[in-house]
């Protein structure tokens, strides 16, 4: 039974669309030395009508067309309908390193969920056959946004921002390329598009060796089929979207009075079971997403309070959602396979277990400038450190005992 409450709530009762608005948003290059860069997809404009587009087909002009209809009706304002938040307060631990290479001169992990790719003097490097860090000839990287898993499921967003024109939002270029078994970079087409230009897209990395492109609510899936539904939702203004690794949907959406956060819905009730939100206002702004396990997810998430920026991390796991608070804004987060996380900030290195558990982690002795890097399997974390003017690589276990 449907309890009115306040705020207001927008459920959608059916989907698929008739064209949404641009807003402002792009992707960003990602260096590990400096902050993972917010999209501020919080501020993109959304149709002021009842009715708004949410085009869930897969692009046959034979789809039946359906009018996703918006109904304002309250909701509950509860405390326990807030995402709870606390600060991330590691302890110090050791671990021990082992030596994996040197190198003449020093080089840098190029940021990707996981994966090993490296930038020095000599170009590109990743893993040969034999499991070996080498030099990769030829393979170029266009600047852009990595995402994904490299190499086998790597993607390069690179968007190019627009003139901007009196009166109008922000507009980008974009170009969505994906890498191949040969090491090279082959462009994905949007609608028979190699590039497009526009403000609302938000491209994410999907399940099953896909990616999520968003305009409004609506999602196309690039690189597959059958593209998912943003479905029932609190807030009418899709901010972001997660996919997870077994290919659930979570949104998170704005209303007039806040953030929210929810996994997909089908119905009205599980909106007003599941859909958290977010304290501290509307002003936040989500970027890198790592996916952990199988339905676990880490985003991070900037909000400004009144002028100062809070530096958080947003996760999804074990069927509910939190928030936690940083000093710094991290510049990498790697998943490993126990369903913990890695994070780099302000040059120092973090671990959070799969319990939740946070440890500062000491870098190698003698160790500087680190990056890091995720193995495929997720089973180890590898360190790209300057040591006595030389570039040294060094491994530890992604789920070292705590």
């Amino acid at each position: 039974m449907w309890k009115p409450c306040s705020p207001l709530l927008a459920v959608v009762l059916a989907s698929i669309s008739l064209g949404c608005s641009p807003s402002s948003d792009g992707q960003a290059a990602v260096d590990q030395a400096k902050p993972l860069v917010p999209n501020n997809s919080a501020v993109e404009p959304e149709p002021a009508s009842a009715s708004e587009s949410d085009d869930t087909s897969n692009g046959s002009d034979t789809d039946e067309l359906a009018i996703e209809a918006v109904i304002e009706i309250d909701a509950p304002t509860t405390a326990p309908n807030t995402v709870p938040t606390s600060p991330a307060s590691p302890t110090p631990i050791t671990l021990s390193w082992r030596e994996v290479a040197t190198f003449p001169a020093p080089l840098a992990f190029v940021y990707i969920q996981t994966g090993v790719l490296a930038r020095g003097a000599a170009g590109y490097y990743d893993l040969d056959d034999a499991g070996q860090l080498a030099p990769r000839a030829g393979l170029e990287l266009p600047s852009g946004e990595l995402l994904g898993d490299w190499p086998t499921d790597a993607w390069l967003v690179t968007s190019t921002q627009q003139p901007i024109a009196p009166g109008q939002p922000l507009s980008f270029e974009h170009e969505v390329m994906q890498l191949d078994a040969d090491r090279r970079w082959v462009t994905r087409e949007l609608r028979n598009q190699a590039r497009w230009i526009a403000g609302a897209h938000v491209v994410r990395k999907g399940a099953f060796g896909t990616v999520l492109v968003r305009e409004g609510s609506k999602l196309t899936r690039v690189g597959g089929k059958d593209n998912p539904k943003t479905g029932p939702r609190m807030g009418k203004l899709i901010v972001d979207v997660i996919e997870t690794r077994a290919g659930s949907l979570y949104n998170i959406s704005e209303r007039p009075n806040g953030i929210y956060v929810q996994i997909n819905c089908s119905d009205r009730d599980c909106v007003d079971d599941n859909a958290k939100k977010l304290p501290h206002g509307s002003l936040w702004s989500f970027s890198t997403q790592v996916l952990r396990q199988t339905t676990g997810v880490s985003v991070v998430a900037t909000v400004d309070r009144e002028g100062a920026v809070g530096h958080h991390l947003l996760h999804y796991e074990r069927g509910n959602w939190k928030l936690e608070s940083l000093l710094h804004p991290p510049t990498g987060l790697w998943p490993a396979d126990d369903g913990g996380l890695w994070v780099l900030g302000n040059g120092k290195l973090m671990h959070r277990d799969s319990q939740g558990v946070w440890h500062t982690v000491a870098a190698p002795e003698g160790a500087s400038s680190i990056s890091a890097a995720m193995l495929p399997d997720r089973t180890e974390l590898w360190v790209a450190a300057t040591v006595k003017g030389k570039g040294v690589v060094f491994a530890t276990s992604a789920s070292p005992p705590t």
